[in-house]
């Protein structure tokens, strides 16, 4: 007989298994260089911090 903690390993397996055939992106999958790129980048700390629109339409425009 299977202890709870299989039980909850198998589940969780099933679990991403799942969302890995249903969850798929329409338009198609990413590629794994821009996942990880955009990963690494979500780590770093802000360059800016907006304060409403208007501080963010300045730093585009400066950045245009």
């Amino acid at each position: 007989m299977a202890t709870t903690k299989e039980l909850d390993q198998k589940i969780s397996l099933l679990q991403s298994a799942l969302i890995g055939l249903i969850g798929r992106d329409p338009e198609g999958e990413y590629r794994l260089k821009f996942v990880k790129r955009v990963l690494r980048k979500a780590q770093e700390p802000a360059r800016s911090r907006f304060r409403g629109r208007e501080a963010f339409l300045k730093e585009l425009r400066q950045n245009a």
